[in-house]
């Protein structure tokens, strides 16, 4: 009940702000993180509140052109449902119930899992992932990165029937249709995440995304070929002209773990000083950057189309641990046990 009443005064004030910041992006921008920071109690809220205030010192910062285009094309229900999901159910209040039970079930908890979806197969699975997360709510795990290629609209499923987590559906600009958004419209809990093929067609994807006032981001995979074009510049001078709200960088399969380092690094670095109106993440070494300031041990996973657990920064995965055939608890139990304390 108590958690039910803060949400409810806290998404109060975030509404209040957003209507506020299309009028004054700077002050109201800042007036919010400020008031969020003196009464952020939490290790990750006050982390990602500090860094904010941080950033918004700055009255040049392209951050604030950002906030005040989201603001101006997203519809207002999407932002402060997806928001709030992340921001409130998933950092704040599942970020609680994660520490809590690690502590005392001695296993790590991911704060967010990867889920890659068979589309032809998802008609006889739909009742075990809904099972999935519903296991992942009782553990505290509120955000779900979803790949269904190549038929993303099977996996909407999930985000209609969990209203209450966050969800980032990745997928290919030709996958974005009017059919696809039709269905996705009711739908105030989920970000696109379109992968950059083609400029013209990713082009044309985020276009169609933000007339129907969609939030979504787009996706650069890359390799030490294009390590330069991110590094330098080029590939967020191209991104921000789409208008997205994060720029993801993700590594192709065998990427070398120098490259990865290097635009690891740079994702931060440019995040910290930012000249270009996206916010870029490296989506696995930020996945984790989350869960370690959430919790000591940092861990992040994902299940495969089998339903076989994978962890981030191992190759293969583990047929041992079976999301149709084991429990959540005992998967990650196996997977992330902690060090007993000797008393």
């Amino acid at each position: 009940m108590k958690s039910n009443i803060s949400r409810v005064l806290i998404e109060t004030i975030v509404r209040k702000t957003l209507t506020e910041i299309k009028d004054s992006p700077e002050r109201s921008s800042r007036n919010l993180v400020d008031m969020a920071l003196h009464f952020a109690k939490g290790r990750f809220q006050q982390h990602f509140l500090q860094m904010a205030q941080d950033t918004l010192r700055d009255e040049n910062s392209p951050f604030y052109a950002l906030i005040q285009d989201i603001v101006h094309s997203v519809d207002t229900e999407r932002i402060l449902t997806f928001g709030m999901n992340i921001g409130y159910n998933s950092c704040t209040r599942g970020a609680d119930v994660i520490r809590s039970l690690e502590e005392s079930n001695h296993f790590n908890i991911p704060w967010a899992l990867a889920l890659e979806l068979d589309p032809a197969a998802l008609p006889a699975q739909a009742e075990k992932y809904q099972t999935l997360l519903s296991q992942g709510k009782e553990l505290g795990i509120y955000a779900w990165l979803l790949f269904s290629d190549p038929m993303p609209q099977a996996a909407l499923f999930l985000a209609a029937q969990n209203p209450d987590c966050a969800f980032v559906l990745f997928c290919d600009p030709e996958s974005i249709t009017e059919a696809l958004l039709d269905e996705a419209e009711p739908l105030y809990n989920l970000m696109f995440a379109v992968r950059r093929t083609d400029p013209e067609y990713t082009g044309r994807a985020l276009d169609a995304l933000r007339s129907r006032a969609f939030l979504y981001s787009v996706c650069y995979s890359y390799n030490s070929g294009n390590q330069d074009f991110i590094t330098g510049g080029d590939c967020l001078s191209e991104a921000q002209i789409w208008h997205p709200a994060f720029t993801i960088f993700y590594p192709e399969p065998g990427c070398p773990l120098p490259v990865r380092h290097t635009i690891t690094d740079y994702a931060r670095s440019a995040r910290l000083h930012p000249q270009f109106r996206t916010a870029p993440l490296e989506l696995f070494s930020d996945m984790e950057l989350i869960d370690s300031v959430i919790s000591d041990d940092a861990c992040s996973a994902g299940f495969d189309r089998e339903g076989r657990l994978y962890t981030i920064h191992a190759s293969g995965s583990s047929a041992d641990c079976l999301l149709f055939r084991d429990t959540l608890s005992d998967i990650l139990r196996r997977t992330f046990p902690k060090e007993v304390p000797v008393l």
